[in-house]
């Protein structure tokens, strides 16, 4: 049966829409009905919907992923930052570090017994490599709305939302720099060092100058136009950064590191940095991640994921002790804090979401990545779904043991180091 484009879209939207609410109504994350609505509308499962249609799905995924990295790049103001204070600033940068360590070293000794050769050095060293960065990141809405839910206080809860707030910067960051040294090994190239520099340092460099100038055209317009509608304010972010992704794109330069730096000039340079992320939030957020995640789940091929049960569960095993690891020596050894304390704070780290499908997603848009791309994607998309459902869990036990969910979640008390 032939179905319009249009009717596909809505039936796209309507569904993960609807599924994201039913979720919502038994206290499960709305990203979890629309990867569920994804899921179902895939055409390996459902034939109404043309095979053909995710080949189509480039444009709106990207403007989704222009869109969340520009709100991750949002949460980087330099006041809100100093605020954190030390032991925020030193878990961040242990855990998402040693989080890509660990998966990077499991899934490359597990590769080494079973593909060695040739085919290491240049598809699974490869595939560990990226692993590794994809390991970084933590959902910050996740662990959010968990803590409003439950009205949680305490240093454990704003430590972990400090923390998450900030692992997608670090992550994206790890991502920029380790698909750099993957796309090396893939392409079959020489490894030179100082090759690799020019590479890693135009490709960082000139997203992040992109960025600049885009973030500041953003905060010219805001300021230019502090009292005209809502709805004019979001054309000119949205205009600004469809162009930013795009010019990054085409100068072949990471795209996602340009459009967070957006984000980045307008936290640290606009009056108006509130008013702008709170209208992106109130009037996109949400159509931009029903379309993000249902199609993403669209495009997730099971029988590569039927192959990869045992690396999805390695990602997981190694993500997980990479992140207990690294926050216990950040905010432990070197900060100081009760073992006790860093360890229920690690339990709160535990959910990936968005910035990490679109991290894998990018990837099949590069041809140096084509052989391993799909399988990649797979494999991201089953962990995710696996941290968006065990994830609140964890950091709900978390608060819990904590003490900062007293009577039911009904309020909080703040507790003391």
């Amino acid at each position: 049966m032939n179905m319009d484009s249009l009717t596909v879209i809505g039936l796209v939207v309507s569904s993960g829409f609807i599924l994201g609410e039913l979720a919502s109504l038994i206290r499960f994350p709305k990203v979890i009905g629309y990867i569920l609505a994804g899921l179902l509308l895939n055409p390996s499962i459902t034939p109404l919907l043309p095979a053909d249609f995710i080949k189509h799905t480039e444009v709106p995924t990207n403007i989704a992923l222009a869109f969340i990295t520009f709100a991750v790049g949002g949460s980087l103001a330099l006041d809100k930052v100093k605020q954190l204070g030390r032991t925020i600033l030193l878990i961040t940068v242990f855990e998402a570090q040693t989080a890509l360590l660990f998966t990077v070293a499991g899934y490359a000794v597990f590769s080494w017994f079973m593909f060695p050769g040739e085919s290491f050095l240049h598809i699974s060293l490869p595939m560990a490599l990226l692993f590794g960065a994809l390991a970084c990141p933590t959902d910050p809405s996740a662990s959010l709305a968990v803590i409003h839910q439950f009205h949680a206080k305490g240093t454990v809860s704003s430590t972990i939302l400090g923390v998450s707030g900030l692992d997608d910067i670090a992550g994206l960051i790890n991502f920029t720099i380790v698909s750099g040294f993957a796309m090396v090994l893939t392409a079959h190239e020489p490894f030179v060092v100082s090759n690799l520099g020019v590479q890693l340092g135009t490709t960082i460099g000139g997203a992040v100058l992109v960025g600049t100038v885009f973030g500041f055209i953003i905060t010219f317009g805001l300021h230019m136009l502090p009292r005209e509608t809502d709805g004019a304010q979001i054309v000119i972010i949205f205009a600004a950064l469809l162009l930013c992704f795009g010019v990054a794109k085409s100068a072949g330069f990471e795209e996602l590191l340009a459009t967070m730096t957006a984000g980045m000039i307008v936290a640290n340079f606009s009056r108006y940095r509130e008013k702008a992320f709170s209208l992106l939030e109130r009037y996109t957020d949400e159509m931009i991640f029903i379309f993000f995640f249902t199609l993403s789940a669209m495009q997730l091929n099971f029988s590569l994921l039927s192959g990869s049960l045992l690396t999805v569960v390695i990602f997981i095993v190694f993500r997980f002790t990479g992140k207990v690891c690294g926050t216990v020596f950040g905010g432990t050894i070197l900060s100081g804090e009760r073992l006790r304390h860093t360890l229920l704070i690690s339990l709160g780290l535990i959910p990936q979401g968005g910035i990490v499908v679109g991290l894998a997603l990018t990837l099949s848009g590069k041809p140096e990545f084509k052989s391993i791309a799909d399988h990649l994607l797979a494999i991201v998309i089953g962990t995710t779904i696996f941290h968006e459902v065990t994830g609140p869990l964890l950091a709900s036990t978390a608060l819990r043991l904590s003490g900062e969910i007293i009577d039911g979640g009904s309020k909080g008390h703040r507790t003391t180091k």
